[in-house]
């Protein structure tokens, strides 16, 4: 095997993969090390990936993709916008002007029309849910190739109970961390909060701790008993909750406490 493998890709590599693929030459075992190349680059940037999931949400034919002057095309007008020969819908021209910094698919294509199932190839890349094998959702994926298992919060976190968000053969360990959106007043914010991480009021800090170092202890003897990967991940998922509420990560959450020229933006 060339040297290359056991060094950092750089551009150059990427390119001659590139090149390769598109010639049919194959590069036998390359595609790990392309992943996991990619993998540290994110994780080294801190970049991280916001998924707006439009559930319900306007036609592409009535936005991005108006196909005018064709059967399928939607009913309202094209407009410019900022790259020139890009033209989006007429209601939607402050997107219009920031389209230098946008990047609109147009090829996607696909013959599910029942959106549930739909729902499911666009999340997880395979289409029935019937299968024997449960596919893992986009956030559990990326969760598991980029992120770090040393962080106070969770690498996946989902603002609503989404459909569809399901770690799958990944297990527990990459499941997202639902926080609620619910709000009292339907005129304000929604409030977002984290659910059964507070300790009951009447509890002191003290009490708290010592339940932790019980439930540390018999997860413990339980594994050194019962070692298994649903063991491994029961325990890893207590971890990170019990990690949250000691460092007060959960606190990332609260709106009502930042700053109102940061909320506002």
């Amino acid at each position: 095997m060339s040297h290359g493998f056991y060094r950092e890709f750089d551009r150059r590599d990427f390119v001659k993969f590139s090149i390769a693929s598109a010639l049919g030459v194959s590069y036998s075992g390359w595609l790990p090390r392309l992943a996991q190349a990619a993998g540290k680059t994110a994780a080294a940037k801190g970049k991280s990936c916001i998924l707006l999931w439009m559930a319900g949400g306007p036609s592409q034919t009535d936005t991005f993709d108006l196909k005018p002057r064709h059967a399928n095309g939607g009913p309202f007008k094209e407009i410019e916008t900022a790259v020139p020969g890009i033209r989006i819908s007429e209601h939607l021209p402050g997107v219009a002007q920031q389209m230098k910094d946008l990047a609109i698919i147009r090829s996607l294509s696909t013959k599910e029309g029942e959106h549930g199932l739909a729902t499911q190839l666009m999340l997880t890349g395979y289409q029935s849910r019937q299968d024997a094998v449960r596919y893992p959702c986009l956030g559990s994926l990326v969760s598991k190739e980029v992120g770090r298992d040393d962080n106070d919060l969770p690498n996946f976190v989902s603002l609503s109970p989404m459909r569809m968000a399901d770690p799958g053969f990944l297990g527990p360990n990459y499941a997202p961390l639902t926080v609620s959106g619910a709000s009292g007043d339907p005129n304000a914010r929604a409030n977002l909060s984290l659910e059964d991480l507070s300790p009951p009021r009447d509890r002191a800090p003290g009490a708290v701790k010592n339940q932790f170092d019980i439930l540390r202890l018999l997860e413990k003897q339980f594994a050194d008993q019962y070692a298994g990967d649903a063991v491994k991940a029961h325990q890893a998922s207590y971890a990170k909750a019990m990690r949250m509420i000691e460092s007060q990560a959960r606190k990332a959450f609260a709106l009502d406490e930042e700053k109102p020229e940061l909320s506002e933006a």
